[in-house]
């Protein structure tokens, strides 16, 4: 099985977990709750969460031959 980084493997649901996980990891960061040096970290992630939800791809979805998106395409 060929390995392709960039494929959408990230269904709606997931992808919504996602966001909302990264928007209050950022959110969290700018208002203060999460203090140096581990708000650097959450800012990481908060964008990491959010970058995947955008491109509906993941690279350790990839990686380990999950993929949320293709039960999705089957209906």
């Amino acid at each position: 099985m060929k390995m392709k980084l960039f494929e959408k493997n990230v269904g709606s649901a997931d992808r919504l977990v996602r966001a909302l996980f990264g928007a209050v990891a950022l959110l969290a960061t700018y208002f203060g709750y999460v203090h140096e040096p581990v708000s650097y970290g959450i800012i990481l992630i908060g964008i990491i969460l959010l970058a995947t939800a955008i491109t509906s791809s993941c690279l350790i979805y990839s990686l380990f031959g999950f993929n949320t998106y293709k039960s999705e395409c089957k209906k």
